[in-house]
């Protein structure tokens, strides 16, 4: 059980770093279509923001599991 807690609290933190780094990416994405230097490098911005809201959605779903599993803490 203690491997199994260790390994969920290692988890979790990774979770956490990645929604706070696709925040981040988020963030340089926004930064990017409003610099709209060109249609290309919009349309790269826009897939970044989608794609880090995706995964922001996704990790907080995982952990949701998590913490109903009784992985969190």
């Amino acid at each position: 059980a203690e491997v199994l807690i260790k390994k969920a609290r290692r988890t979790n933190d990774i979770h956490v770093k990645i929604a706070g780094l696709m925040e981040e990416a988020a963030g340089l994405a926004e930064e990017g279509v409003r610099e709209n230097l060109d249609p290309p490098c919009v349309l790269l911005f826009q897939k970044c923001l989608k794609a880090s809201w995706e995964i922001r959605q996704a990790t907080k779903a995982e952990i949701q599991a998590h913490v109903a599993k009784g992985k969190w803490g």
